[in-house]
């Protein structure tokens, strides 16, 4: 029987890029403002991974993950800050009893800003699902390293330390493969998912879950290029050595290619589905992380970042057909911090069907009262 929670990770990165992530640790343990205790005894013992060393395998065929995303622990340190943080939690607490997911991916914005308790605020947001023994990954916001006094631009001190908490939890897949040397984020990784233990055992994968950070609070809102090579190179890899496989990815803020599905442009309600009562705000620049999308034969990207959306729409490109669509998607906000306070919360769901020879996803909303929205 495989351990779900025990941590068998093992460092595989090179020794100079090891030397620069522990530096930026390090920096951030320094820095008066952190007050890390809690970090301390845990992340002594922690490596960063080059490759996960936990096997996602599907449940009769099917492999379920929620998307929980802008939760915005920490807003205000007051009984109106406290009152929404609990809500978030109970909030996390239904929809993780009503959908019993196999994986959660938070997408970002899980703190609304650092301070120096950072980490209990993180303890908060993940104890729903420390309590259920699942399993979680996280890619960074733009929220959960912002300081109110920003240090000079392009510091990872603080997302480092965060990364290197949320390693120490247990059931924690959340990994760092890549870290931008051209001042990007730093959680770009991959998980691969398995029809059965058998197909663990031989290594051999039938869809990958890809994670790029795109930025934000104490480096700019962007993905660097050289995070997009990193992530193409990779991705070519693993085409030579399985073949292709249909994959998805998990970021914060939108690729460009959103902003053609604003809610000011008409048709864009006709050819999507879901909530579009906001404004999409997208990286600061388009360095091509769409294109190398396609090329790494994504099917779907998910994001968060917008309070107000969840929709998905289709996108087609120069390299696929009208018919078979990369599908743009928002996860629907699901914490009670940050803008938009009326809002109700949800949580976007991804069921993975790999039955067939070629895999396939669905994808819904779970609203916090029950209710199914988006099914198909």
């Amino acid at each position: 029987m495989m351990c779900l929670f025990c941590d068998t990770r093992r460092s595989q990165i090179p020794r100079r890029q090891w030397r620069e992530m522990t530096h930026y640790a390090a920096r951030a343990l320094l820095t008066p403002f952190l007050g890390l205790a809690v970090f301390l005894t845990r992340a002594a013992s922690i490596r960063l991974q080059a490759t996960p060393g936990h096997s996602l395998v599907a449940r009769n065929n099917t492999f379920t993950i929620m998307q929980i995303t802008d939760l915005h622990y920490g807003e205000s340190l007051d009984a109106r800050g406290f009152a929404q943080d609990a809500k978030s939690t109970r909030a996390m607490q239904r929809l993780l009893s009503l959908e019993r997911p196999d994986l959660v991916v938070f997408s970002g914005d899980i703190l609304h800003v650092w301070r120096d308790n950072a980490t209990q605020f993180w303890d908060q947001a993940m104890a729903p699902t420390l309590e259920r023994r699942i399993r979680h990954a996280v890619v960074f916001g733009n929220h959960d390293d912002l300081h109110r006094d920003p240090p000079p631009q392009d510091d990872l001190s603080r997302r480092m330390a965060l990364l290197h908490y949320d390693m120490s939890l247990p059931g924690s897949l959340t990994g760092s493969m890549f870290v931008s040397r051209m001042g990007g984020g730093v959680t770009n990784y991959m998980l691969e998912v398995y029809r059965s233990d058998e197909d663990a055992a031989r290594g051999q994968p039938a869809a990958l879950l890809w994670f790029l950070d795109s930025g934000g609070g104490s480096i700019r809102e962007i993905i660097r290029e050289d995070q997009v090579r990193w992530f193409s190179a990779k991705a070519r890899q693993l085409k030579e050595r399985y073949g292709v496989l249909p994959a998805f990815l998990y970021m914060h803020i939108p690729s460009h290619e959103y902003l053609q599905y604003n809610p000011a442009v008409p048709e864009s309600r006709s050819r999507c589905v879901g909530w579009m009562n906001d404004t999409v705000h997208p990286t600061k620049e388009d360095t091509g992380v769409f294109d190398a999308a396609v090329a790494a034969h994504i099917q779907y990207i998910f994001v968060g970042h917008m309070h107000g959306s969840d929709f998905c729409c289709p996108a087609p490109t120069r390299s696929s057909s009208a018919s078979d669509p990369v599908m743009l998607c928002f996860g629907r906000r699901s914490g009670y911090g940050g803008y938009g306070k009326v809002w109700a919360r949800g949580a976007r769901m991804q069921r993975i069907d790999l039955s067939a020879d070629r895999p396939t996803m669905r994808t819904w909303i779970r609203m916090e009262d029950g209710s199914i929205e988006q099914a198909g």
